[in-house]
């Protein structure tokens, strides 16, 4: 009878506790760093791609203004800028503001290449 009072004195305090405040905020910190490290383990071989990417590119994006080079770095922060950027200036020929001419004809050439878009 004790052991069955201890255990229920126990459930209860955790149940207390689970309830508190702090427990909310701490597992909720919990949450999102688990989250946050799952996110970056399964987007790591997509972030080694666009790195290559970027090495690629450098040489010849030197010669760009730091707008043109920055717009450049957000286009390959991830594929689904990636995959809308080629779609829309590469395939679809629309107008860009930042990337054109010859850095727009290289780039396209090196996402393709690279076979970093998606069909």
């Amino acid at each position: 009878m004790k052991k069955n009072l201890i255990i229920l004195a126990e459930i209860l305090v955790l149940f207390v506790f689970l309830r508190s405040d702090f427990a909310a905020y701490f597992l909720d910190d919990l949450r999102a760093a688990t989250a946050d490290k799952i996110e970056a383990i399964a987007t790591m071989p997509e972030r080694r791609e666009l790195q290559k990417l970027r090495d690629s590119i450098r040489p010849h994006i030197a010669n760009m203004n730091d707008a043109q080079k920055s717009y450049l770095e957000d286009v390959t922060e991830n594929k689904d800028k990636l995959n809308r950027f080629y779609y829309l200036y590469c395939v679809n020929k629309d107008l860009n503001p930042y990337v054109y001419g010859a850095n727009l004809v290289y780039f396209c050439g090196e996402v393709s290449r690279m076979g970093l878009v998606s069909s």
